[in-house]
């Protein structure tokens, strides 16, 4: 489930509040600070860093090949 703020929520979380176990008649309002139900922020992966190890394979994987190319064709 996700909301127009783009936060997620668990799938079991009520439609409407005040459904929730959580909710206060008495205070009409949630009893907690955070809602129980919204799922913490997941971490970005960094691309920049795969990206940067990925172009260092490929420019020793190249290197190597353009030394092998070079002794067969002297041969």
């Amino acid at each position: 489930m996700e909301k127009a703020d783009k936060r997620k929520y668990a799938e079991d979380k009520p439609l409407v509040c005040e459904d929730c176990y959580f909710w206060s008649r008495r205070k009409n309002g949630c009893t907690r600070k955070q809602c129980y139900y919204l799922l913490p922020k997941q971490p970005e992966k960094d691309t920049k860093k795969q990206d940067n190890v990925w172009v260092a394979l490929m420019e020793n994987i190249l290197l190597v090949l353009d030394t092998v190319c070079r002794k067969f064709y002297r041969t």
